[in-house]
């Protein structure tokens, strides 16, 4: 029983941690504001984001805001552009 414990433990260590992101990767996006009664918003490009990641894509891999790269199938990217 000692045994199967400490595999359930480790089993759950493992699925728990999170390898550190490659901060180098991190895009330069600024985080949304609060929005304020006057702004144009036809000046600006925006999207709603239902659900899911937003990504960034650098020309070569979509990276998360902090970093983290996201392996996206080649189909998905190949008409991305460089």
């Amino acid at each position: 029983m000692p045994l199967k414990m400490t595999l359930i433990a480790l089993a759950v260590m493992a699925a728990s941690s999170q390898p550190q992101a490659d901060t180098s990767l991190a895009p330069p996006v600024s985080l949304a504001q609060s929005y304020q009664d006057g702004i144009d918003v036809s000046e600006y490009w925006y999207s709603e984001k239902l659900d899911g990641v937003r990504a960034y894509w650098t020309g070569q891999h979509l990276v998360t805001r902090n970093g983290n790269r996201i392996y996206a199938p080649d189909w998905f990217t190949g008409p991305l552009p460089d």
